[in-house]
């Protein structure tokens, strides 16, 4: 299901290190609906990039992104593709508790509509519910960036009770305390944890 770019509104902002847990776990916590979400920065002037060679490395990353030499195994997969320049960096990242296959699945639908949302860009990122896909025209090892971030809202109201918006925000923090320690505890690798807490309104 995708959404309206305009319907994407900013709620909170995250930093990219906990980007991909607050997402695909707290918004089924709430309520919503899977969204995907785009980010589409630096863009190009329409006439720059259809013929370029960005484009074509672009292209070219984002095909040979889920080759088995470009994985680590575990749903994290990293690779360039260019020269000086025009060089671009892409990373995909799959939730923990989806198989191979289902992960590149993923990975191969966002590489589709990311390039048609973002035709021009120079950097572009796409959140689904399953996975993250992301390129850049810079390296993103080894660098916490605060930019591109992804926001999420629900549409729902938990309530205009001082005593259910209480206890709602008293089970948030309990489930969100339960599923850090469950992250933590996880190997070296994969940190993943979901859960839910139900409450009647």
């Amino acid at each position: 299901m995708h959404m309206d770019r305009a319907q994407i509104k900013a709620g909170i902002m995250v930093s990219t290190r906990f980007q991909l847990f607050l997402p695909l776990i707290l918004l089924p916590v709430i309520g919503t609906q899977a969204v995907d979400m785009f980010n589409c920065l630096d863009a190009f002037p329409n006439t720059t990039i259809l013929n370029s060679t960005y484009l074509k490395n672009v292209n070219g990353v984002l095909s040979s992104l889920i080759s088995s030499n470009n994985s680590n195994g575990y749903g994290f997969y990293s690779s360039a593709y260019g020269e000086n320049s025009d060089k671009v960096y892409a990373i995909g990242l799959c939730r923990g508790d989806l198989k191979h296959d289902a992960c590149v699945t993923c990975l191969n639908a966002s590489r589709y509509d990311l390039m048609e949302a973002c035709p021009n860009g120079r950097e572009a990122s796409l959140w689904t519910e399953k996975c993250k896909l992301r390129y850049s025209n810079h390296s993103m090892h080894g660098t916490v960036e605060l930019i591109p971030s992804s926001t999420g809202y629900s549409n729902k109201n938990v309530s205009s009770s001082l005593s259910v918006l209480e206890v709602f925000n008293q089970r948030l923090m309990a489930l969100l305390g339960v599923l850090k320690v469950e992250v933590a505890a996880g190997g070296d690798v994969v940190k993943f944890a979901v859960g839910n807490a139900n409450m009647k309104l």
